[in-house]
């Protein structure tokens, strides 16, 4: 059975296995220590360009929760629109979660935003 990407998630802020925000994503996968980059459904074109530049230069997957629940909502950070799991554990169990859908499946433009 599944785990929601949110209890999986929250799991993970108590554990200290994320980084939250464009800016910690961007130094973890220097660092290489980011493994799995989840980006909010609401997140804008271009913080949606950064994270898609971030992820295939790296090599790490990269999906998008479904709009249920926002990103900031569930790790209780305002205006958080992303996160990089540092816990490989944790990583695969949101990669087999239900919850996300793949970056690749995703358009990249909103139609005239």
């Amino acid at each position: 059975m599944n785990a929601s990407a949110a209890v999986l998630l929250g799991f993970a802020v108590r554990a200290r296995k994320l980084v939250a925000g464009l800016t910690a994503v961007q130094h973890g996968t220097g660092r290489k220590r980011i493994r799995l980059i989840v980006m909010d459904a609401s997140a804008g074109q271009s913080t949606r360009q950064k994270l898609a530049a971030i992820a295939r230069q790296s090599g790490v997957p990269i999906r998008q929760l479904g709009n249920t629940l926002t990103l900031a909502e569930i790790i209780s950070k305002p205006n958080c629109r992303c996160v990089g799991i540092t816990d490989a554990g944790f990583a695969k169990a949101l990669l087999g979660s239900t919850d996300l859908i793949g970056i690749q499946t995703l358009r990249t433009d909103r139609g005239g935003d």
